[in-house]
């Protein structure tokens, strides 16, 4: 069945009658906007903001109304009737999933995309890259480019980086496949026309290093370095820098890559004799250029590195050793938060301002893949041990060899480690450092329990005047201070996250002939500031989406009560009354809540503690909530309210 509704390409709406044919003009707005939200009501006012790009005219629901009759006139022209519902506040499009190819797109890409991170078989990844790329051919084009609406074309852009990332899911499973010569040229193309896309440069360098051409590899990343260095001032991303050095010291990538968690990537001979060890590498720095800041974390800074200090010093996980046969413990310290909170750009920062109490250099590597896929401890420490010069030919073949190697070498060393996106404990055990001088800050969202929860810094939501330094840094000062007040309200919108302040400044600085009067206005409506705060490469509202998934099922329900009752505090108290159970029953589910990061702990009178939600969270939680509560709803938040 072919889509009747078509926005993955021009326009295009075709009935049993034939196609619709639209003018260029505000009707294609409205069908776009209606389209792209299909079967969900979209008020006046929304359909007005996207038609005049939120400078309506006074007369702008009347024009509305006229734009609707003119559609639903063509509609049934086409043979479409009654698919324009009129449903208070405004209208809605009805239509079946396979009508619309967006919907199409995403049912298909979804499946697709659990085919191939699954990693069950060769065939199951061939089989998922083949729907990947029968979704990615709904694509007839640049998404809705005929269609000349500011507020379309900022999802227009969300849809093309969309399907660039499915791309790169589709084009890193094919290498994983051993297929690097049939989509090395298509690679190539896609950094062409994307040049400071780091991950398309992953892409290009692994497929080109795994078809023997090295030194076109090389020549990729050097391309990439004169690109962020004359456009951005920056130096390219850590994965890209660590790729280079592996690539330099001569690793050979496989066909495919392994799915044993505890077997290592297959490595060949590097170029020095079999045997010989060149001295470890001093100075050796795989961390970023200092183009990291802290940014409102000096606290947090200051904490994390008097913990390492401390931990150092003691020598164990929580005391100093005693006794003669007394095992040093690790030495690390966790940096834990939600997603978007900012860890991986403080962990960074603070191993760049910590650069003096290591001399030795800073290692980084990401424990994650970018299918979501947890890396090895051996892969890790054979990039390790060769960035610490060992030859290739010599990396331990088994993790237990990889690891003790691995301490040998930081024995007499002060190395800062920082391990990306650590899923637990068991994955970054090989990687810590007993009793050596060096040290490991371990991101991750969570701590994990008695192993790291004492050596944890949590991150939190910044407030207002790092907000808006966070905006000084990204725009400019001279266009903040022109507009100080304006620019302090954008920065309260974003409610800290600096995720999303991340996004703000990218709209900012896209539309820089706008003054941040408008940009505020633009944000003002609840109901669509996820939306508008949410691209495919900063996605706010699938970050949050996220951390709500990974709760338990009473965490969400506490959640949508709470997040009707607005910004206000509540108490454990007002908790165990809304859940109904013995005093102290909810003070599991509010650790569950804090420990995610989704609500924070405030002191209260008498020295009792308070809570209140973070951030943005509540906006998506209403998203999951009854429009209309049930009276037991009702009666719930009233006890609630009570406590």
């Amino acid at each position: 069945m072919e889509p009747v509704f078509r926005v993955l390409g021009p326009l295009r709406l075709t009935g049993p009658q034939g196609r619709i044919r639209l003018p260029a003009g505000r009707e294609r707005v409205v069908a776009s906007q209606l389209i792209l939200n299909t079967n969900k009501v979209l008020s006046v006012e929304r359909l007005a903001d996207a038609v005049w790009d939120y400078d309506a005219p006074s007369t702008a629901r009347t024009q509305i109304q006229i734009c609707i009759s003119r559609l639903r006139r063509a509609f049934d022209e086409a043979g479409l009737s009654g698919r324009i519902v009129t449903s208070r506040p405004g209208y809605q499009l009805d239509a079946e999933p396979d009508e619309v190819d967006l919907m199409v797109f995403e049912r298909e890409v979804s499946e697709a995309l659990r085919m191939i991170r699954r990693r069950a078989s060769h065939d199951t990844t061939a089989e998922g890259v083949a729907l990947a790329r029968r979704a990615l051919g709904l694509f007839t084009g640049e998404p809705l480019a005929d269609v000349g609406s500011e507020v379309v074309q900022s999802v227009a852009r969300q849809l093309a980086q969309r399907r660039l990332h499915v791309l790169e899911v589709c084009l890193e499973a094919q290498l994983d496949l051993g297929q690097a010569a049939d989509i090395v040229d298509e690679i190539a193309a896609l950094v062409a026309e994307h040049p400071l896309h780091g991950r398309l440069r992953a892409l290009s360098m692994k497929a080109l290093q795994r078809l023997g051409r090295r030194a076109d590899a090389i020549a990729v990343y050097q391309d990439a370095l004169r690109e962020y260095r004359d456009r951005l001032g920056l130096e390219p991303d850590p994965e890209l820098r660590q790729l280079h050095e592996t690539i330099l010291q001569d690793m050979s990538y496989p066909a495919r890559e392994s799915r044993d968690p505890e077997e290592p990537r297959g490595f060949a001979p590097a170029a020095e004799p079999h045997g010989a060890l060149r001295p470890p590498a001093l100075g050796r720095e795989l961390l970023p250029s200092p183009a990291y800041h802290l940014d409102g974390r000096t606290e947090e800074f200051l904490t994390l590195r008097e913990a390492l200090r401390r931990a150092r010093s003691a020598g164990t996980s929580g005391s100093a050793p005693t006794g003669p046969t007394a095992h040093p413990g690790p030495v690390f310290v966790s940096v834990v938060g939600p997603r978007g909170i900012g860890k991986t750009a403080f962990a960074i920062a603070a191993a760049v301002r910590l650069a003096p109490d290591y001399p030795d250099g800073r290692l980084y590597h990401d424990m994650r893949r970018g299918d979501g896929t947890a890396v090895s401890p051996h892969t890790v420490l054979a990039a390790f041990l060769r960035t610490l010069g060992v030859p290739s030919a010599d990396v331990p073949p088994t993790l237990e060899e990889c690891s003790a190697r691995y301490r040998e070498l930081l024995r007499e060393r002060r190395v800062l480690i920082v391990l990306d996106n650590a899923q637990d404990f068991r994955q970054v055990l090989p990687l810590l450092t007993d009793g050596s001088s060096s040290a490991v800050i371990l991101v991750s969202r969570v701590p994990w329990g008695a192993q790291s929860a004492p050596r944890s810094i949590r991150l939190g939501h910044l407030d207002t005047d790092a907000s808006v330094s966070f905006l000084v840094r990204l725009v400019g000062s001279a266009r903040i201070s022109a507009e100080p007040e304006a620019a302090r309200r954008l920065a309260m919108r974003c409610a800290g996250h600096p995720l999303a302040l991340t996004t703000l400044a990218c709209r900012l600085n896209r539309r820089s002939q706008w003054p941040l009067s408008l940009h505020l206005k633009s944000l003002m409506d609840d109901a669509t500031l996820l939306d508008r705060l949410s691209t495919s490469e900063s996605n706010v509202r699938g970050a949050l989406q996220a951390d709500y998934d990974d709760l338990r099922p009473t965490s969400r329900l506490l959640l949508q009560h709470l997040a009707l009752r607005g910004d206000r505090l509540f108490s454990p108290a007002a908790v165990d009354a809304l859940l109904g159970g013995p005093p102290g029953a909810g003070m599991e589910v509010l650790d569950d809540l804090v420990v995610a990061g989704l609500v924070d702990v405030r002191p209260g009178p008498d020295a009792s503690e308070t809570y209140r939600l973070t951030g943005l969270i509540h906006l998506l939680i209403r998203e999951h909530t009854p429009p209309n509560p049930s009276t037991d709803l009702v009666l719930s938040l009233g006890r609630l309210s009570d406590g």
